[in-house]
């Protein structure tokens, strides 16, 4: 799973690089350690609201710095 999410990653960055207005996140969902409470009980597939508010603050200073907040 992690080679095939490695490949996507690289390739996403790749097509980015030819589109001046695409950004990637800089790898930072990918050193992102996730916890069991940030799952959707019995679903384990997606991130509950305390999972998605930690994917907020690691994305945020990416975002604010495309949008000229910082």
């Amino acid at each position: 799973m992690t080679g095939i999410i490695e490949r996507d990653e690289a390739e996403q960055r790749r097509v980015c690089a030819t589109v001046p207005q695409c950004s990637t996140d800089e790898g930072v969902f990918s050193g992102m350690a996730y916890e069991l409470a940030d799952w959707v009980a019995g679903d384990w597939n997606h991130l509950n609201v305390r999972g998605q508010a930690r994917r907020a603050e690691v994305i945020w200073p990416i975002v604010a710095n495309l949008l000229g907040l910082r």
